[in-house]
């Protein structure tokens, strides 16, 4: 196998522009990680962390989905019914459960959820801060009542 140069193995971020999926990736992978690619802005896929990270997330992805297919199928075949089958259906979710805990794990590492992309300046609409005076600074007499 012959070496590759340091500008082959480096990714060229080109701003404004999506970079396309990892090589290593298989097909299904690379189409997780285009599907998650596809929802965020070109500056976000081109972070540093999105690059070492995302292929991660696809292939976790990739296999959640594979150890979901098994167990709907050790399911419908009544895995329920039978110790042995019961033990391969226990192992096979366990693995599921695995699965999503890393693809949470990158997800929030990558900062894909909708409360990572709070913005300070938006808060106070989204906290629902009120328009009333705090209960300890209204003890004051209003003017009317100073009069009295």
């Amino acid at each position: 196998m012959p070496r590759r140069s340091a500008a082959e193995m480096s990714l060229a971020i080109v701003p404004g522009h999506k970079p396309p999926p990892p090589e290593n990736l298989s097909a299904a992978a690379k189409a997780a990680w285009q599907s998650v690619a596809d929802k965020l802005s070109p500056e976000r896929v081109s972070d540093v962390a999105f690059f070492l990270l995302g292929g991660l997330l696809a292939q976790h992805m990739v296999f959640a989905d594979e150890l979901a297919a098994e167990a709907n199928k050790l399911l419908a075949s009544n895995a329920l019914a039978d110790p042995e089958e019961r033990k391969e259906l226990r192992s096979v979710l366990k693995c599921h459960g695995d699965q999503s805990v890393r693809i949470a794990d990158l997800a929030t590492k990558l900062r894909l959820s909708s409360q990572s992309r709070y913005l300070a300046h938006s808060g106070a609409s989204s906290k629902g801060i009120s328009s009333h005076p705090a209960p300890w600074l209204d003890w004051e007499l209003s003017e009317d009542e100073k009069a009295s």
